[in-house]
């Protein structure tokens, strides 16, 4: 079995690499309750808000992922290689599908979706298109980057 290491000075926390993997489509939602009931049965008090259906699958290399509800405005993006179908509600992501070389960084959409993020306070556009943390503000980079505390 292949093994994925991360390098922890890049991570973002976005499960990504997890979605990709054949043998982890639903871990991200399994390892945060894992975490949280760890922390509650050492005597902590810890709660687990942010589960969202999620699911990824691929065929001879083609890739598929999905994740929140598909509720909402639509954007949608077509090409010979890829799909991509995002839904907003009141002003936050709540859902998408991709399909070919759009999963690539579906990570930071599901972390838009999973943080409740306000939409107003990144370049949704430029995301849309492409899911690049230069979408986000200088300040909230530096903190995903880990350069903020």
């Amino acid at each position: 079995m292949k093994r994925v290491y991360v390098n922890e000075q890049w991570c973002l926390g976005c499960f990504s690499c997890i979605m990709v993997c054949p043998y982890g489509a639903l871990m991200p939602n399994a390892y945060m309750q894992g975490e949280v009931a760890g922390n509650n049965m050492a005597g902590g008090e810890a709660t687990f808000d942010k589960a969202i259906a999620m699911n990824s699958i691929g065929f001879f290399g083609l890739h598929l992922m999905t994740a929140g509800i598909y509720e909402g405005e639509e954007t949608l993006f077509s090409s010979e290689t890829g799909y991509k179908r995002l839904f907003v509600q009141k002003g936050n992501l709540v859902g998408y599908i991709l399909i070919g070389d759009t999963i690539h960084r579906a990570g930071i959409y599901t972390s838009l979706i999973r943080n409740k993020t306000d939409l107003s306070t990144l370049d949704f556009r430029l995301i849309s298109e492409e899911p690049l943390l230069m979408a986000f503000a200088k300040n909230e980079r530096a903190c995903k980057l880990g350069d903020v505390q």
